[in-house]
């Protein structure tokens, strides 16, 4: 037995063959207006992170270091949600014209990465609210299992969640080495339904709810066949395809079941 993505309007979507399977007792909650939900799925950078501008300046001063020029407000912000490899390969487009090599992407990702862990270990860039609704929710456990589904590589999320004391509460932590291609793809999101699936292989993409700060992220849920929240938006165009849209992630939005 096994999840498959299949094409669906544009997008994807999961599927599985549930014949001769009987779900548990429903255990599902409601969750900032969205009801049905069996499992939640966070981003990282910019959800469960207030980090936009811990992030900018990181990665203005690679961009300065290595390609010799100053990072765009403006355009950096448009990237947002977008992976690593991704984000460089559109700056060095649009700063200093072309496409680097694949080594030259390599080298600006460690740099960016090796200046933001050596930053993280002075403050936390959790936060506080979000925190307390990850803990509220694992309380919840195992009836509502928790995942992380991010482009940030493994080193920058890893230390940042178990400093929290964050980590060993998600079942899975799907980072940008765990798939080939980054969001709006909606691989890392299968990834993650496929590892909650393992203890609860009854599970359906729609039952699950993820939070993302992103349209490209949003996007990505969505073609996963999962429900979304759109919360700490740059904008109200950023959550047109969200099911919801709240300002702050945190415990209010934590209902109990109808």
């Amino acid at each position: 037995m096994h999840a498959v993505g299949r094409e669906f309007q544009g997008g994807w979507i999961a599927d599985m063959n549930l014949t001769g399977i009987a779900p548990a007792i429903d255990q599902a909650i409601t969750v900032g207006g969205v009801g049905g939900v069996q499992a939640v799925v966070f981003d990282f950078n910019g959800t469960i992170t207030d980090d936009d501008e811990f992030q900018f300046i990181v990665y203005a001063e690679t961009v300065a270091a290595k390609m010799g020029a100053e990072l765009d407000r403006a355009f950096f912000f448009g990237l947002r949600g977008l992976n690593d490899p991704d984000m460089f390969r559109a700056m060095h487009a649009h700063h200093v014209g072309g496409a680097p090599s694949p080594e030259f992407v390599e080298t600006l990702c460690r740099d960016r990465l090796d200046r933001y862990v050596a930053r993280v270990r002075s403050i936390s860039p959790v936060r506080p609210d979000a925190a307390a609704f990850v803990r509220a929710l694992a309380a919840r456990a195992p009836h509502v299992p928790l995942a992380v589904v991010t482009g940030a590589p493994r080193a920058e999320a890893a230390p940042v969640l178990a400093a929290e004391g964050l980590l060993g509460l998600f079942a899975t932590v799907v980072t940008a080495e765990d798939v080939a291609h980054g969001k709006p793809d909606p691989e890392g999101f299968l990834a993650a339904l496929a590892t909650l699936r393992a203890d609860r292989p009854w599970l359906r993409a729609d039952e699950v709810l993820v939070f993302e700060d992103a349209a490209v992220g949003i996007t990505a849920a969505r073609r996963a066949g999962m429900r979304c929240i759109g919360v700490h938006l740059q904008g109200p165009e950023a959550g047109a395809d969200a099911d919801e849209v709240h300002d702050v992630m945190g415990p209010h939005l934590l209902y109990p079941t109808a």
